[in-house]
């Protein structure tokens, strides 16, 4: 009690539901649809979402652009970023997480984007 009365706004569920299940009844409740773009995550995010009964009511769709050629051609993030700060970055992911948005006209864009194996690490953007 005492740690929820802390950080209460953090907390998704107090019912042991899942945090896709959660996220799928509050983009119910308020109308919208959301869409990925994912790098390193290779559509495990999308296949979360869509295992969900009643996606198909708030999924677009979902990206896996992997190589750098498909972060520009599909999504419109620029070579001149990838090139500054590197495909694992913030300002790609937010780049990835907008141009998905745009490209599939949902109301909410996710940007995945990080390192795969040992050394790990990966960042994440919502764009609305």
């Amino acid at each position: 009690e005492k740690v929820r009365d802390m950080i209460g706004e953090y907390i998704y569920s107090y019912d042991n539901e899942d945090l896709i299940d959660v996220v799928g009844k509050l983009l119910l409740e308020k109308n919208m649809t959301i869409s990925c773009a994912e790098s390193c995550t290779g559509g495990l995010v999308a296949k979360l979402i869509t295992d969900v009964s009643g996606a198909s009511e708030v999924f677009g769709m979902g990206l896996v652009t992997y190589a750098n050629e498909a972060k520009m051609k599909l999504l419109g993030v620029p070579a001149a970023m990838l090139e500054e700060h590197g495909a694992v970055s913030e300002p790609v992911a937010r780049a990835m997480a907008e141009g998905v948005r745009a490209f599939s006209g949902s109301d909410v864009g996710i940007g995945i984007t990080g390192i795969a194996g040992k050394a790990r690490g990966a960042h994440l953007y919502c764009a609305q």
